[in-house]
């Protein structure tokens, strides 16, 4: 008997430690701003679509192969610093918080502090402006696909702190912004975005595939 609960123990253990963790700090809500930028901000306008992005994420987690369940109460101070280069501080927070939700492995959607250094949209960072659409001033036939946010994936088994890198540019979120060039002026008298339905979901099919692909290399990599 003592040996079939300690199998069972054993089984339940490995079920447990064999789920990947998921961690977002990422704001939700789609955006679209228009902004003279430059060293202030000067922000014009801004709308607030219905695309919640958690929804999303809730289902591309449900769908995995692989049982990955969604995580709270993770500091994302930790990956401040983080630019492809571990450090102690960062591997012993990793360790204490997998153990504490009984994971060894971890996937971190975090904003990007390393889009800062050279970024001429370095200060849109303080308004969470996670994800998006920009349009500026002074640029009235283009819009920019906007994107402040990385995935990184940790393995406890390893002490290895990685960044995705899939293999086709279009799916990686390595790139802060991507700019669309139109025939007519992006946004109406009201700062408005003109055709705002059709770009929406131009730019929400683009950025989940980001997602997917970052999400995909990331479990890839944790087998």
């Amino acid at each position: 008997m003592r040996n079939i609960f300690f199998l069972l123990f054993l089984f339940v253990h490995c079920i447990i430690y064999s789920q990947v963790g998921f961690v977002s700090e990422i704001n939700p809500k789609l955006k679209h701003i228009h902004a003279e930028v430059g060293s202030n901000v000067g922000v014009q306008n801004t709308e607030v679509f219905e695309y919640n992005l958690n929804l999303f994420l809730a289902d591309m987690l449900k769908s995995s192969k692989i049982e990955v369940k969604s995580l709270s109460d993770f500091d994302f101070e930790t990956m401040t610093n983080f630019n492809g280069f571990q450090n102690k501080k960062m591997i012993e927070y990793l360790d204490k918080f997998c153990e504490g939700k009984g994971v060894k492995k971890l996937i971190i959607f975090y904003r990007n502090h390393y889009f800062l250094q050279s970024s001429p949209y370095k200060n849109l960072f303080n308004l969470k402006f996670d994800f998006g659409i920009l349009t500026q001033i002074g640029k009235e036939k283009t819009i920019y696909y906007m994107n402040r946010a990385q995935m990184a994936y940790y393995n406890a088994d390893t002490k290895k702190l990685s960044l995705t890198y899939p293999k086709v540019k279009e799916e990686s979120l390595h790139y802060e912004f991507v700019k669309h060039k139109q025939k007519e002026a992006v946004v109406d008298k009201n700062k408005n975005l003109v055709n705002s339905l059709s770009i929406q979901m131009d730019f929400i099919k683009q950025y989940e595939k980001q997602l997917i692909g970052s999400f995909s290399n990331a479990l890839e990599n944790l087998k």
